[in-house]
């Protein structure tokens, strides 16, 4: 039944944001980044286990970046917080989940072509506990994978869950 759920919700959401929905091309998918209001606001999202709005810089995907303001700053010029990826990891249902952790800022130039990839990190929460662990889901539907050579994480197609898989085929 759980599986069901899932499959309804998943071709639920692919009708309703997939631009080849009706062959005609969607207009209201943003993709980008948000500007959040300061450092603090950043380091308190994270650490309280909130989603942030991020983006990558030249393909490295074992770290994500998040945008704040600063007073009097340049306008050509963003601000942001550099998060890297830790080793810890987990899997729920398929979905790759990793530790992050804050590393310091940065300052890039606005709509520079080094920005790579948009992505949105959702925490990891279970019985209504912050595991301190996040995902990735990239503008391009793509996710964080944990499956990488040696561990490293990388950037790909939803991945099957073979827990998941192991689970019902056992119940056939």
């Amino acid at each position: 039944m759980r599986l069901l759920q899932r499959i309804t919700g998943l071709e639920f959401l692919e009708e309703e944001f997939s631009s080849k929905a009706g062959n005609t091309p969607r207009n209201d998918i943003f993709i980008g980044y948000k500007v959040f209001d300061s450092k603090t606001t950043v380091q308190n999202r994270f650490t309280q286990g909130n989603a942030l709005s991020c983006f990558c810089i030249d393909g490295k995907h074992d770290r994500v970046h998040v945008a704040f303001k600063v007073a009097k700053q340049d306008y050509n010029l963003i601000t942001y917080v550099t998060i890297l990826m830790k080793y810890k990891l987990k899997e729920e249902a398929g979905v790759h989940f990793r530790e992050f952790e804050i590393q310091g800022t940065g300052e890039i130039e606005r709509g520079s072509t080094r920005i790579t990839d948009f992505a949105i990190m959702l925490p990891y929460w279970n019985k209504n506990r912050f595991i301190g662990q996040y995902t990735l889901i990239y503008s391009d539907w793509d996710v964080l994978r944990n499956d990488g050579l040696q561990g490293r994480p990388t950037k790909g197609p939803t991945p099957v869950s073979k827990m998941l898989f192991a689970e019902i085929m056992n119940n056939v």
